[in-house]
Order: C-alpha cells, then sequence, then structure tokens
C-alpha cells in the first residue's frame, strides 16, 4: 500500500477582501452542520498521526473538579453518555473564563451541575477519541483539509449558533427561543441574498430544522430523502447552496435502546446529540451524505462539502476563544449574565467573544490533505458565499469573516486520490414486535413533499 501524503500546513489567507486568482471550479456548496462536539473531543487525537494538528497531546494544563481532583485530556470510546453535558450561554462563559482560568472550568461546570456523576463521567468530559475510531470523521479528516482554528460563533447553544450560520446574527439572543416556540427571527439570511440573485438552494432536514425559527420561508424545507434523490440526479439540477441538518431531537416513545433512553423507531436515531445520541448513528450519517455527493461524479467534481459542528456541548478543548470578533449588531447592549449554580459573580458579554472551537472539514477534490489554521467562525461560510456570488451585505459580523476560497484555489489540480466510498458499520438496536409493527403503521411513511413530508409538528 503506497504511503499517505503528509499533510499540507495551511497558516494563513489572503485578506477577507482578496479576490481569488483562479477560477473557481465550485458551483455546489454543501453544508453539514452536526451538533454539539468539541474540536479536542472528535479531532484532538488526531495529532498523533497529523502533527500539524494543534490537538490534545501536548496539553499541560488540567481541568479540576468541585472537589479538587484533577483531569487531563484522556483517551475514551465511550459513545452515548448518561448527562448531557451544559451548554448553555452562562455555563459556557463560565467553562472559559472561571476560577480555575481560561478554558479551565470544563470539568468544574459539569461535576458542580451533575454532583452524582462518577470520575468516569468527569473523565469523559476531557475525553478525545483515538484515531480511526470515527470512521467517517477521521477518515474525511485524512482525507482532505481540517480547519484546526473554526470557533462556534458565540459562546452559547445550539439554536443561537446555527442563526448565526443563516444571518450572520442572532439578534441579540444567547439562548434558546421561549416558549411556545412560535418566536421568529427576521434579519437578512443567505436564502434571501440567494433568491435576490436567482440562486438556487435548499434546506434538507429530518425531523425538525432551526431555520424555522427564521421569518423568511420558514417552512420552505426538504426532506433528507429528498436530499439523497437529488443528488443520484443530474448535478445540472441540484441546488447551488444547500444546508443539510440531521435528527437532532428524538420521540421518548416508545422504543428504549436499553439505557433509559426512548427513541421513536418510525424516526431516524438521534444523529450527534451526547444524552441521546450514540456517536456512530451520526458517523453514519456523515458517511452517507459523503457516500451520496461522492458517488456522483459530475457533482462530485463541482462540489465543496463543509462538514462542521454549530457548538461543543460542554466538552473540553484547550483553544481559548478570541475576543475580538466584529459584534454583528454594534449597538445591541450587551448582555450581563449571572455565574451558573447560584456562585457569586457575573460576566458581561458583547458578541466579540467567539465560541469554543468545533471540529470542522472542507471536503472536494479541489482541497488538499492539509491542516488549515486560519481563523474561521460560522461566518465564514457566508463570507465565502457573498464574495463568491455577489450576495451584498450579510452584516458586520460576515463582513469582517474570513472566506475559505484561499484553501479550494491552493489545492492545485483536481485530485484523483480522494475516497470513493466510507464504509461504517451498522450498529442499531432491534426493535421489538411492538416497534415493528409502529413503523409499519407509522404516518411518516405516507407523507408528502415539503414540509409536510417531514413528519413533524410545524410551529404555528
Amino acid at each position: 500500500m503506497p504511503r499517505k501524503k503528509p499533510a499540507t500546513v495551511l497558516a494563513g489567507s489572503p485578506s477577507p477582501s482578496s479576490a481569488p486568482t483562479v477560477a473557481d471550479p465550485i458551483e455546489h456548496v454543501v453544508v453539514l452542520m452536526m451538533e454539539n462536539r468539541s474540536f479536542d473531543h472528535m479531532l484532538g487525537g488526531l495529532q498523533a498521526v497529523i502533527p500539524q494538528v494543534d490537538g490534545v497531546l501536548n496539553v499541560m494544563q488540567a481541568n479540576a473538579d468541585k472537589d479538587g481532583a484533577a483531569y487531563l485530556p484522556t483517551e475514551i470510546t465511550t459513545t452515548r453518555f448518561r448527562h448531557d453535558p451544559m451548554h448553555y450561554h452562562p455555563n459556557v462563559m463560565f467553562q472559559l473564563d472561571g476560577p480555575q482560568g481560561p478554558n479551565r472550568n470544563f470539568v468544574l461546570d459539569f461535576s458542580r451541575q451533575y454532583p452524582d456523576s462518577s470520575r468516569q463521567e468527569r473523565e469523559q468530559i476531557m475525553g478525545y477519541y483515538p484515531v480511526g475510531y470515527l470512521p467517517a470523521l477521521h477518515g474525511l479528516a485524512q482525507a482532505f483539509t481540517i480547519c484546526d482554528r473554526w470557533f462556534s460563533s458565540l459562546p452559547g447553544p445550539t439554536i443561537p449558533n446555527r442563526l448565526f450560520m443563516h444571518a450572520g446574527t442572532s439578534q441579540g439572543h444567547v439562548k434558546l427561543p421561549p416558549p411556545p416556540w412560535s418566536f421568529t427571527y427576521n434579519p437578512m439570511t443567505v436564502f434571501q441574498r440567494l433568491d435576490q440573485r436567482g440562486i438556487s438552494w435548499k434546506k434538507y432536514v429530518s425531523d425538525q430544522t432551526t431555520t424555522m425559527f427564521l421569518k423568511y420561508k420558514r417552512f420552505d424545507f426538504d426532506s433528507l430523502d429528498d436530499f439523497f434523490d437529488d443528488a443520484a440526479g443530474p448535478s445540472s439540477e441540484f441546488p447551488a447552496y444547500c444546508f443539510v441538518e440531521p435528527q437532532h431531537e428524538p420521540a421518548y416513545f416508545p422504543h428504549d435502546r436499553g439505557d433509559g433512553v426512548f427513541v421513536d423507531p418510525s424516526r431516524p436515531a438521534n444523529n450527534d446529540h451526547p444524552r441521546v445520541s450514540d456517536i456512530m448513528d451520526g458517523e453514519r450519517f456523515i458517511a452517507r451524505v459523503y457516500n451520496a455527493i461522492r458517488g456522483n461524479e459530475a457533482l462530485w467534481n463541482s462540489t465543496v462539502l463543509v462538514v462542521l459542528f454549530d457548538e461543543h456541548g460542554g466538552f473540553h478543548d484547550h483553544v481559548p476563544p478570541p475576543a475580538d470578533a466584529a459584534p454583528p449588531d454594534p449597538a445591541a447592549p450587551p448582555i450581563t449574565t449571572d455565574y451558573p449554580h447560584n456562585l457569586p459573580g457575573q460576566f458581561l458579554f458583547r458578541f466579540e467573544r467567539l465560541g469554543v472551537r468545533v471540529p470542522a472539514l472542507l471536503i472536494s477534490p479541489w482541497v488538499a490533505r492539509a491542516v488549515d489554521h486560519t481563523r474561521y467562525d460560522h461566518t465564514s461560510v457566508l463570507k465565502y458565499l457573498a464574495d463568491k456570488w455577489g450576495l451584498g451585505d450579510l452584516g458586520s459580523r460576515v463582513a469582517a469573516a474570513t472566506s475559505f476560497a484561499h484553501v479550494i484555489h491552493a489545492a492545485g489540480p483536481q485530485r484523483t486520490d480522494t475516497p470513493r466510498f466510507l464504509d461504517v458499520p451498522s450498529g442499531e438496536a432491534p426493535l421489538s414486535d411492538h416497534g415493528r409493527t409502529l413503523v409499519a403503521f407509522s404516518p411518516d411513511s405516507a407523507v408528502g413533499s415539503r414540509c409536510g413530508r417531514i413528519g413533524t409538528q410545524l410551529l404555528p
């Protein structure tokens, strides 16, 4: 077997306003945004085989729990977790800037939130996966470009970070929208700008989508089945931009997978959430998306697939996020946040602090096998799209963001050595007779196209 070519190091980037110097071969941009994992947790162990990666092997600063026990990054093979590490804004600010110093409060936050947690469970907060244990993510990381300075857009939970992905702002919000879940944001979105330019786009979702919180075309989305059908069709009919969302929330009835978490067997397994998902469900989903694009040669030859995670999910990462980001809404007042766990103290937040570093890969026959140290956040995708298609103003955060166009233009000739297929073994739990009956009578199996086809309860 031939030896792999060493990874290239991309240490910098052109200025955000720099124009490409060669023709852009990319006609389709596919963004697959997974959920709730940090860079160190998922990709930090790759430093063992790709020394250029800023990973966990040289991390010497321990995190201590509430009882003073110290924890360093440790190799784990746990794929499901009993507790959901906290990732709300006050907790993330505490993890980053709490009493033990920068990025040294992850275990402290977890142990205060879950005082009955075991030492092993606290070790998992510092845990990272060994090389090759995640067959899809690690396989793609070793074949394409790893971005090891990609930060979530704010220190907070899923929905505000995903809103930055679509609009470059969360309009001053750092929390989940309040009940009754009918709250809608009304910023200018990338979808509006694409429509104005006559550029095709689609949102592909499974059960529900955070784009429902955006007022613009909130119910204009397609199912994941549509994605795989479209990817198998003519590349000329595939959308120029598409956003793919995995299954986010399981239904807690009627099938028990054996650890007290009930999931609806008529729907796909939750793909990536630590509390209710097996991490291998996410691996299978990533592989399926890649295989669909890679299996259509014409589509593959004209596509960049961006695989990234919305936020860190409470897991440790050792790189302090930058604190000089452009506020998306400069006139908005700062947010004062109390310490969590009823501890005395407050944080002042002005949307200048990025969130925790997350896994991010650029995948295409036009990118090198490389490690890119350029600083990005989720609005870097919008910056790339805005520069590429002349989309116009998407706010001050996007204007100040760095595009990843230089990664594509630095790749040289189209590669012919990319993996043709990712194989992730099935690990789904068998269904009971009752579960199989429910699948057979599930209304999801007969749901039509568009929003009704998703099989989810739509917002008012």
